[in-house]
């Protein structure tokens, strides 16, 4: 086998390693809700949220994290969703005013 023969695999490895790195936006959540929940369940495990706009495949929702790090794809327009999400901002809220001190 040439050289170029041996060295060509590994560089098409090491590029391919490089694109899955960039493209998976090291450091952030990369849930993608493509359906959401209404269903209430572990609401009083959840301990953050994030808003997600629609980017189909994804669909408009509330990203919630439960204590175990799972994630919850829930419908935005439920005023439970609302609900939480007002108190967890005002937690947050609390937070930082006590830090601050």
């Amino acid at each position: 086998m040439s050289g170029i023969n041996k060295v060509l695999p590994i560089a098409l490895v090491l590029v391919l390693c490089a694109m899955a790195f960039v493209s998976s936006d090291a450091g952030k959540e990369s849930t993608c809700c493509t359906q959401v929940s209404n269903s209430k369940r572990n609401e009083h495990n959840i301990v953050k949220y994030q808003k997600q706009e629609i980017n189909p495949p994804c669909v408009q929702a509330v990203i919630f994290t439960l204590q175990d790090k799972t994630s919850m794809c829930s419908n935005p327009k439920l005023k439970w969703v609302e609900r939480k999400m007002k108190e967890l901002d005002e937690k947050e809220r609390q937070k930082v005013t006590v830090n601050r001190r």
